[in-house]
């Protein structure tokens, strides 16, 4: 619930206020309280995409693109929150966070191209010193990535 907390905040300003779901049973791997979070992660994510296919590619495909891209050995239990998206033509810009933050950056950005049939992320940047830096890139990329992102 604290991260829930503060991904809300960081969301939305420090005006947000989430209650404490009720506990009906003791978890100690607290899975119960992860599976509630991802549901409202799920739910504000879907509010920050727009809609239609490309939007659901996206919602659909961004932890893959995630754990492609920002590698941490046991990559599986690290999800993606989309923060924000932004096209340029068959480009798209998602900003997202990585949950639980375990991965060295509090969030990225992933570049989507939609230029072939088979949509793929072709680069990511990390957030360091309030801007975002090149941290990888597939070698096919099909567009030209420079080393910083204005955002």
């Amino acid at each position: 619930m604290k991260l829930l907390k503060q991904l809300l905040s960081m969301l939305f300003g420090s005006g947000i206020s989430v209650s404490e779901p009720p506990h009906h049973h003791s978890n100690p791997d607290h899975e119960t309280d992860l599976s509630e979070s991802s549901q409202v992660l799920e739910q504000i994510t879907q509010t920050v995409i727009p809609d239609g296919p490309r939007g659901e590619t996206i919602v659909n495909h961004i932890t893959e693109w995630g754990r492609e891209q920002v590698g941490t050995g046991d990559d599986t239990l690290i999800d993606w929150l989309i923060l924000s998206a932004r096209d340029e033509g068959p480009i798209s810009y998602v900003e997202a966070a990585p949950v639980p933050n375990e991965v060295g950056y509090d969030k990225f950005i992933f570049v989507i191209s939609f230029k072939k049939t088979v949509p793929r992320c072709i680069a990511s940047y990390c957030f360091e010193d309030q801007k975002y830096l090149l941290f990888g890139q597939n070698a096919d990329a099909d567009v030209p990535l420079p080393d910083q992102l204005p955002w």
